[in-house]
Parts: C-alpha cells; structure tokens; sequence
C-alpha cells in the first residue's frame, strides 16, 4: 500500500517523502552519511537541486555558485568556479588523486575557463592511480589533439560545398552537380569534371575561380591531377601564390610546360586539384 512520512515544521508546513504509486521490482534505499557533513542536498521551491551547504542562486551571473546546481527551467548544471567536470571509471581520493574503480580505462570531461576538456585515463588495477592524458581539447583557437597548447596547430575549419570552375576566361561546361570542395584547416581538396571551351588562342590554359585564395606562397605550388582526361596527354595543375587559378601543366620526357588554351581545346576532363589556402 501506498503511503508517506511527513516531516512538518512547527509552524505547521512540511515536506512528505512518499511511496512510490505502484510496487517497485525491489526495495529502494535511501542512505545518509553518518559523519557531520552538514548539509548534503537542498532542492528549493523551484524545483532546482544544489549539493553542498549553500542557497541557491537568484541570479547566477553574480551569485557565488554552489558546488553542483541543477537548474530545474533551463536545464543547466553549474559547478563550482564555473567548472564541471564527469569523470566515468574513476573517483578523487581523499588521498588527492583519483583511483581506479576498475581495470578499464578511465575518462573524463573537463569544461572550466572557455575550454572543453577530453581526457583518457592508463588502464591498471582497480583501486590504482589514474594518470590522465588530454586526448582532445576545444578552445578560441580551435581543436587540438594530444595536449598540444599551439595556437597555429588548431582545427578552426572545416566545411563541404561546390565551386563552378572557369577555363581560362572561359565558362567551362559539364560542371553541374560534379564540381564540389572540402575544406579541412588550411588545406582545400576541390573534385571536379569540366569540359573546356572551344578556342584557337594560344594564350596558357588556366582553370580559375577556385573557392578559397591560395596561401602567398614566393612560388606556385603543386596543386593535383587530372584522373582522366581525353586529351591524350599526361598533364597536372600548379596554383598560383594569392589567386584563385592554376596553370594547367604538362608533363613528358622533354620536361614541365605550361599547355596552351588551343591545344585542350573541347576537351574533357576530371580531377581534383589540392592546395594550401590562407
């Protein structure tokens, strides 16, 4: 049968602690410490929970924190000094460090100061010390990896879209649904199939609008391949510094040239182009 305890104030009000409306698989028990811990739980009139002996916030951006509070309305969890950590496996010590609760690895995540920690913890015995490493970090600079503190050495990028390229001053054509980019960092992979225009000039072949400015390099740079081509001919890329073109190259026994718009005349072609951006 369903019942509850109420424990009343002696003005009259209370608080009930009441059984559950239909029969758990087991018994439950609530356990309390022995020693003089002073408060270990409050939860207020809102419904928001705080663990430690303090008053819940009325205003969070200037009230003193308490140890844990769980805001009830926005679902929120505030630690102390603005940090929350969750630690899975592991427990601190009284002894000042944390313990192993079994052989598996422990981790745990850190968000204190701006920054979002990811750590892993050595596997060992249970009971044992836990030394964690910092597996991943995210900050103002970015991503890092393996507790490195590098500004420049971040991931503060990463994107997926299409780009439409141009032979030349020329449109090219069979671009449709087949010209697509990924930006990783610095680093710009762009896929592509385009058929070049028909033209007679003798001018260098470029293909142009590239969706990211090349890095400012002295010199052009490698900048990809051609998979396939009907051009009879084994011919790359190499991107010039600050632009957004390459020059179309070819490659045989006699050396590297720069090819000419006639000679790739109507052709088609497909290939990825890869380069540094700024």
């Amino acid at each position: 049968m369903s019942g509850s305890i109420k424990l009343k104030h002696a003005s009259g009000n209370g608080v009930s602690i009441s059984a559950p409306s239909s029969n758990p698989a087991a018994d439950r028990t609530l356990t309390l410490p022995s020693d003089s811990d002073g408060v270990i739980a409050k939860t207020d009139a809102d419904g928001n929970i705080t663990m430690g002996n303090f008053a819940s916030p009325t205003d969070l951006n200037t009230a003193q924190v308490p140890s844990l509070f769980v805001d009830r309305v926005d679902n929120n969890i505030f630690g102390e000094d603005g940090a929350l950590y969750i630690t899975q496996n592991a427990y601190f010590s009284n002894s000042g460090s944390y313990k192993r609760v079994t052989t598996a690895r422990p981790l745990q995540y850190k968000q204190r100061l701006g920054k979002h920690k990811f750590l892993v913890g050595d596997s060992g015995s249970a009971g044992g010390n836990v030394t964690f490493s910092e597996a991943v970090i995210i900050d103002a600079d970015g991503l890092k990896f393996n507790g490195d503190t590098v500004a420049a050495n971040a991931l503060d990028d990463y994107e997926e879209g299409t780009w439409t390229p141009t032979f030349d001053t020329n449109a090219a054509t069979n671009t449709s649904g087949n010209c697509t980019y990924i930006k990783i960092g610095h680093i710009v992979h762009c896929f592509f199939r385009a058929t070049h225009p028909t033209t007679s000039s003798s001018s260098y072949a470029t293909i142009s609008d590239l969706p990211f400015t090349s890095h400012n390099h002295s010199v052009g740079v490698p900048g990809g391949a051609f998979s396939e081509t009907n051009a009879g001919e084994n011919l790359s890329f190499i991107v010039n510094p600050n632009t957004t073109f390459a020059y179309i190259l070819r490659c045989d026994n006699n050396g590297v040239a720069v090819v000419t718009q006639s000679s790739i005349s109507g052709k088609d072609f497909r290939g990825c182009i890869t380069y540094r951006t700024t």
